[in-house]
Protein backbone atom coordinates (compact mmCIF):
# COMPACT_ATOMS: atom_id res chain seq x y z
CA UNK A 1 0.00 0.00 0.00
CA UNK A 2 3.05 2.14 0.73
CA UNK A 3 4.50 1.79 -2.35
CA UNK A 4 1.41 2.46 -4.52
CA UNK A 5 0.74 5.85 -2.28
CA UNK A 6 4.70 6.56 -2.99
CA UNK A 7 4.65 5.75 -7.04
CA UNK A 8 1.26 8.05 -7.56
CA UNK A 9 2.64 11.10 -5.45
CA UNK A 10 5.66 11.00 -7.46
CA UNK A 11 3.73 10.64 -10.89
CA UNK A 12 1.25 13.56 -9.72
CA UNK A 13 4.68 15.70 -8.90
CA UNK A 14 6.51 15.10 -12.01
CA UNK A 15 3.54 15.78 -14.49
CA UNK A 16 1.94 18.63 -12.53
CA UNK A 17 5.44 20.02 -13.12
CA UNK A 18 6.11 21.49 -16.51
CA UNK A 19 9.54 19.89 -16.92
CA UNK A 20 11.33 21.70 -20.07
CA UNK A 21 14.81 21.28 -21.11
CA UNK A 22 16.98 24.43 -20.84
CA UNK A 23 18.01 24.94 -24.13
CA UNK A 24 15.84 22.81 -26.40
CA UNK A 25 12.92 25.14 -27.66
CA UNK A 26 14.39 28.82 -26.62
CA UNK A 27 15.44 31.14 -29.24
CA UNK A 28 18.27 33.49 -27.79
CA UNK A 29 18.08 37.29 -28.44
CA UNK A 30 21.24 37.11 -30.87
CA UNK A 31 22.18 35.42 -34.13
CA UNK A 32 24.93 35.15 -36.15
CA UNK A 33 26.11 36.88 -38.99
CA UNK A 34 28.26 34.98 -40.21
CA UNK A 35 29.98 31.66 -38.47
CA UNK A 36 33.77 30.47 -39.81
CA UNK A 37 34.68 27.26 -39.27
CA UNK A 38 38.48 25.86 -39.15
CA UNK A 39 40.21 22.80 -38.30
CA UNK A 40 37.66 19.31 -38.17
CA UNK A 41 34.88 19.66 -41.02
CA UNK A 42 32.30 17.46 -39.24
CA UNK A 43 32.57 18.78 -35.68
CA UNK A 44 32.78 22.99 -36.96
CA UNK A 45 29.43 21.40 -39.09
CA UNK A 46 27.85 20.18 -36.41
CA UNK A 47 28.51 23.00 -33.56
CA UNK A 48 27.62 25.28 -36.60
CA UNK A 49 24.30 23.62 -37.26
CA UNK A 50 23.38 24.08 -33.65
CA UNK A 51 24.09 27.66 -33.02
CA UNK A 52 22.13 28.58 -36.17
CA UNK A 53 19.38 26.78 -35.38
CA UNK A 54 19.37 28.70 -31.64
CA UNK A 55 19.38 32.56 -33.00
CA UNK A 56 17.23 34.59 -34.13
CA UNK A 57 17.51 37.94 -32.24
CA UNK A 58 18.73 41.53 -33.04
CA UNK A 59 21.86 41.16 -32.16
CA UNK A 60 24.56 40.15 -34.61
CA UNK A 61 27.95 38.16 -34.06
CA UNK A 62 30.38 37.53 -36.54
CA UNK A 63 32.05 33.69 -34.72
CA UNK A 64 34.94 31.99 -35.57
CA UNK A 65 35.25 28.46 -34.43
CA UNK A 66 38.64 26.28 -34.27
CA UNK A 67 38.37 22.43 -34.23
CA UNK A 68 40.78 20.26 -33.45
CA UNK A 69 40.00 15.87 -32.69
CA UNK A 70 42.76 13.91 -30.97
CA UNK A 71 42.70 10.84 -30.55
CA UNK A 72 44.99 8.55 -27.98
CA UNK A 73 46.32 5.86 -26.95
CA UNK A 74 45.59 5.26 -23.35
CA UNK A 75 46.58 1.95 -22.51
CA UNK A 76 47.77 -1.32 -24.24
CA UNK A 77 46.92 -4.69 -23.27
CA UNK A 78 49.21 -7.76 -22.90
CA UNK A 79 49.57 -8.28 -26.68
CA UNK A 80 50.29 -4.79 -27.24
CA UNK A 81 47.11 -3.79 -28.96
CA UNK A 82 45.43 -0.96 -27.78
CA UNK A 83 42.69 -1.27 -25.09
CA UNK A 84 41.96 1.83 -24.00
CA UNK A 85 41.63 5.38 -26.10
CA UNK A 86 41.22 8.45 -25.10
CA UNK A 87 38.95 10.98 -27.29
CA UNK A 88 39.88 14.64 -27.22
CA UNK A 89 37.89 17.83 -28.57
CA UNK A 90 39.49 20.83 -28.65
CA UNK A 91 37.65 24.11 -29.78
CA UNK A 92 38.14 27.63 -29.66
CA UNK A 93 36.02 30.24 -30.42
CA UNK A 94 35.88 34.06 -30.98
CA UNK A 95 33.10 36.44 -30.77
CA UNK A 96 33.09 39.62 -32.80
CA UNK A 97 30.79 42.59 -32.93
CA UNK A 98 30.98 44.89 -36.02
CA UNK A 99 34.77 43.68 -36.31
CA UNK A 100 35.88 44.04 -33.15
CA UNK A 101 37.26 40.87 -30.65
CA UNK A 102 34.65 41.27 -27.21
CA UNK A 103 35.23 37.27 -26.72
CA UNK A 104 36.84 34.54 -27.09
CA UNK A 105 37.41 31.16 -25.42
CA UNK A 106 38.44 27.64 -25.36
CA UNK A 107 36.76 24.28 -24.60
CA UNK A 108 38.57 21.05 -24.28
CA UNK A 109 36.18 17.84 -23.88
CA UNK A 110 37.57 14.32 -23.39
CA UNK A 111 36.35 11.24 -22.81
CA UNK A 112 38.18 7.39 -22.86
CA UNK A 113 36.19 4.20 -24.02
CA UNK A 114 37.50 0.91 -24.08
CA UNK A 115 38.41 -0.72 -27.86
CA UNK A 116 36.23 -3.13 -29.51
CA UNK A 117 36.70 -5.80 -31.12
CA UNK A 118 34.88 -5.28 -34.32
CA UNK A 119 36.49 -2.02 -35.84
CA UNK A 120 33.19 -0.71 -37.52
CA UNK A 121 31.37 -0.72 -34.09
CA UNK A 122 34.35 1.26 -32.82
CA UNK A 123 34.07 3.95 -35.23
CA UNK A 124 30.35 3.90 -35.02
CA UNK A 125 30.55 4.07 -31.30
CA UNK A 126 33.43 7.10 -31.81
CA UNK A 127 31.24 9.08 -33.88
CA UNK A 128 28.62 9.10 -31.34
CA UNK A 129 31.09 10.02 -29.16
CA UNK A 130 32.04 12.85 -30.77
CA UNK A 131 28.63 14.03 -31.89
CA UNK A 132 27.65 14.05 -28.23
CA UNK A 133 31.34 16.54 -27.05
CA UNK A 134 30.31 18.24 -30.02
CA UNK A 135 26.26 19.26 -29.06
CA UNK A 136 27.82 19.90 -25.55
CA UNK A 137 29.77 22.17 -27.26
CA UNK A 138 27.99 24.33 -28.80
CA UNK A 139 25.37 24.26 -25.94
CA UNK A 140 28.36 25.63 -23.69
CA UNK A 141 29.18 28.02 -26.62
CA UNK A 142 24.77 29.65 -26.56
CA UNK A 143 25.06 29.68 -22.54
CA UNK A 144 28.76 31.47 -22.93
CA UNK A 145 27.45 34.18 -25.85
CA UNK A 146 23.97 34.47 -23.58
CA UNK A 147 26.14 35.46 -20.87
CA UNK A 148 27.86 37.75 -22.90
CA UNK A 149 24.98 39.29 -24.34
CA UNK A 150 23.15 39.95 -21.26
CA UNK A 151 26.44 41.78 -19.71
CA UNK A 152 26.76 44.10 -22.99
CA UNK A 153 23.02 45.22 -22.80
CA UNK A 154 23.29 45.61 -18.85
Amino acid sequence: MNKLIIVIFTLVIFTSCSYEPMLSNKVFNYSFKEIILEGERKTGERIKNSLVKKGGGEKKYILNIKTNKIRNIISNDRKGDPSIYELKLIVDYSVFEDENNIYQNTLIKKVTYNDKVDKFELSKYEENLLKNLSDNMANEIIIEISRLTEWLLN
